[in-house]
């Protein structure tokens, strides 16, 4: 008998413990017939064979690859997987009870189903509900594909949806394994293109737990040119596209612009001085500045606004303060 859906979860340096929680949540599901692909980005540092033993109710199937990413490794995942529906779950995160059922429930004649999720951070937890989750308008494959550009929506979110394995396998609806950062969103924006229809639910289906070992615990000085490159992959996926016009794709790039300013120029682990952090702020301004000015800056959160508006008219040292607070609150 077929499995109603396949999960695959990227381990890279997770421990043990870690993943035992998310195979524990995934083993609640109920009625359900799981299974699991669980892709080991370089060798763990423990005995992988006794999860298959551990976790009856799952058919668990592993592989070990060398660590070339965490797009590569879905994409093993997505070799291996043989069910109707297929979805993403990151090892440290954890799915809630009915999650499956929930997104079975919705999913009917679509192929993609979107919920809403938990963000767990520490001691909070907060119910984030995707985009048109409470409202009756039909939900349209370009208004979708927009409002991925869009701050917050959860739209290019890749591990709140359940997706048809078949489409993906038909079109060739792979990771782009060049993308390090912001690989989510391009797959999903990808997948969009050979979708009929989409079913979205407020009920949650998934508990995104923010790791505190994030950049801003370590620094890539590769970090820019990352999200860079990936921000030009999304161009070149819109760009044969005549109903997102640029302001989408400007309002994308100054999103991760932000994210550019926090975990790299005023990455509290980098070792810059004073004067480094401001040439590296000028340069980024300048090449840069064009999306900020054609951005939509009312999609953003006022604490989002005040730090473009710091960018955008130069001040550093309230850009600094504003990167600052933001790494204490995700550190």
């Amino acid at each position: 008998m077929k499995n109603d859906i396949s999960i695959i979860i990227p381990v890279y340096k997770t421990s043990e413990t870690i993943l035992r929680r998310c195979l524990k949540s995934v083993d609640n599901q109920s009625n359900m017939r799981i299974e699991v692909i669980i892709v080991f980005d370089g060798a763990p540092q423990y005995e992988t064979s006794q999860l298959q033993s551990d976790y009856r109710n799952l058919k668990i199937l592993y592989r070990v690859v060398d660590h070339a990413g965490v797009s590569h490794a879905r994409n093993i995942g997505l070799s291996l997987a043989t069910s109707k529906y297929v979805m993403f779950v990151d090892a440290d995160d954890m799915l809630p009870p009915y999650a499956i059922e929930t997104f079975r429930t919705v999913m009917k004649d679509s192929q993609l189903a979107v919920g809403a999720f938990y963000k767990v951070q520490g001691k909070s937890r907060e119910l984030m509900h995707p985009l048109y989750a409470s409202s009756e308008m039909v939900v349209t494959i370009p208004d979708f594909q927009r409002n991925i550009m869009l701050p917050d929506t959860g739209n290019g979110l890749l591990w709140n949806k359940m997706y048809s394995l078949d489409r993906i396998k038909d079109n060739e609806i792979y990771f782009d394994e060049s993308l390090s950062i912001a690989e989510d969103s391009d797959f999903v924006y990808r997948y969009l293109s050979v979708v009929d229809k989409i079913s979205i639910t407020d009920k949650p289906v998934y508990e995104y737990i923010r790791n505190p070992d994030s950049a801003v615990t370590s620094f890539d000085k590769d970090y820019e040119n990352k999200v860079l490159h990936s921000m030009k992959k999304m161009e070149i996926d819109i760009a044969s596209s005549t109903d997102i016009d640029n302001s989408y794709i400007c309002t994308y790039y100054t999103f991760h612009i932000l994210l550019i300013l926090v975990h790299y120029i005023f990455n509290p682990c980098n070792g810059w001085g004073r004067k480094k952090r401001y040439n590296e702020y000028n340069r980024l301004w300048e090449m840069t500045k064009e999306y900020i000015y054609n951005s939509k800056k009312r999609e953003f959160s006022i604490p989002k606004r005040i730090a473009i508006w710091s960018f955008r008219h130069h001040l550093f040292s309230l850009s600094r303060i504003i990167a600052w607070v933001r790494n204490r609150q995700i550190g």
